[in-house]
């Protein structure tokens, strides 16, 4: 399995390299093909960060939905991975995920959590677990 992973950005340059770092163990696990980061105008040393990561930068007008679409043009990979900067991956992600039976036909999203305590953050964890779950839309 090869990945291409499209991160959409604008002014991360305080989040991305923590993803950035995550996706390594991808590399050593020789299943990341390429990093994409679609940047949507950032104004800070995010596009800086990508590049001297070695991530190839798409240039879009800013909104999520149309910079993952500007992405997805250059994409060589069977497979995409789309993160949002502020994602942090769980050790051993990358062995979870060559050892699934993946099905090429469906969709897969990991779970939703907050880093925050009390209410509100619970609220909408679960508020979107719901989605996911009985909606059947990924967050």
């Amino acid at each position: 399995m090869k990945l291409s992973v499209i991160i959409p950005t604008k002014n991360e340059q305080a989040r991305l390299p923590a993803l950035l770092w995550d996706l390594y163990e991808g590399l050593g696990q020789d299943m990341i093909r390429e990093v994409l980061v679609a940047d949507g105008g950032s104004s800070d040393n995010t596009c800086l960060i990508a590049e001297e990561a070695g991530c190839v930068v798409v240039s879009s007008v800013p909104g999520r939905g149309v910079q993952i679409a500007a992405a997805m043009e250059d994409v060589r990979s069977d497979w995409v991975l789309i993160l949002h900067a502020d994602i942090r991956l769980a050790e051993g992600w990358a062995s979870q995920l060559l050892n699934m039976n993946l099905d090429p036909a469906a969709i897969y999203y990991g779970r939703f959590d907050m880093d925050d305590d009390g209410f509100w953050p619970t609220l909408v964890t679960w508020g979107v677990a719901l989605r996911c779950r009985f909606g059947r839309r990924p967050y």
